[in-house]
């Protein structure tokens, strides 16, 4: 019987503290846009790799209450044999 390997995926979504009277900078409230139109959430490297948003200003907007962030564990697919990450030969 073979293990699989989980990964650690983290979730977040929009918090519930108000903004009145909170400044932040035009990268806290693209995430913070971001957020609000994703109910379900998204997952914290999609918004460093894929929006460049600076993880340690998305651990800010956790510790602040603006977001909340879920942690989980997910299984992570299986590859076969032939889906190896080995890169392919040159064609020699």
């Amino acid at each position: 019987m073979t293990r699989r390997k989980v990964a650690i995926q983290k979730i977040l979504t929009l918090g519930d503290v108000s903004l009145a009277g909170v400044h932040l900078s035009a990268e806290q409230r693209q995430a913070l846009a971001l957020l609000a139109s994703i109910p379900h959430g998204v997952s914290e490297d999609l918004l460093v790799l894929a929006h460049g948003f600076d993880g340690d200003m998305i651990a800010g907007l956790v510790r602040t209450g603006l977001a909340t962030i879920e942690i989980s564990l997910v299984p992570e697919p299986l590859l076969l044999p032939s889906q190896s990450s080995q890169p392919p030969s040159a064609g020699l």
